[in-house]
């Protein structure tokens, strides 16, 4: 994110979630990939950096591949999921 903002509670917090969701484009194509050190260790910075590398060869500018935080199941990992329809990997 662009400046930190200290959040003061579970209320901020869910402000904030609602807030980064009703700013997204809910048609476009994005893959989140889990940065979170389970997924870390089983390699997917290395997916991550490979999902780029694709989609820049096959000209598909318009694809957001993205780092994100854990998204549970660390034991499976690396995990991924493709937007917007949900697509759980």
């Amino acid at each position: 994110m662009a400046g930190a903002t200290r959040l003061n509670g579970p209320n901020e917090l869910e402000s904030l979630r609602r807030d980064i969701a009703a700013s997204r484009d809910s048609t476009r194509v994005s893959i989140s990939i889990c940065a979170g050190t389970g997924c870390r260790a089983h390699g997917s910075m290395d997916l991550f950096d490979e999902f780029r590398r694709q989609l820049e060869a096959q000209g598909l500018s318009g694809v957001e591949v993205r780092a994100t935080g854990c998204h549970g199941f660390c034991e499976k990992g690396p995990l991924v999921v493709i937007y917007p329809k949900k697509l759980f990997y």
